[in-house]
């Protein structure tokens, strides 16, 4: 059943950092979405930012994936995981 009408305390409200989040999101796809992924994997984020945020600007989830992945083949091939 979607949620509808959720107020959230200030805290906890992700408009106010940016953050674009549907909260009918289905639970179980809420799970972390980064781990450690081979370079052929595709994953994918739970939320993304606005583009221009509080903070400043924004990376796309794009970028913020694109990031990740070359952080971990770093580690891989440089025997840093485990």
């Amino acid at each position: 059943m979607p949620a509808t009408g959720l107020v959230y305390p200030d805290h906890l409200n992700p408009k106010k950092f940016g953050i674009k989040f549907d909260p009918a999101t289905p639970f179980d796809k809420l799970f972390p979405v980064f781990g450690r992924f081979d370079e052929k994997e595709k994953f994918g984020m739970t939320f993304e930012y606005e583009r221009t945020t509080p903070f400043g600007k924004s990376l796309t989830n794009e970028e913020i994936i694109g990031n990740y992945q070359e952080i971990q083949a770093f580690l891989r091939e440089n025997g840093l995981t485990f």
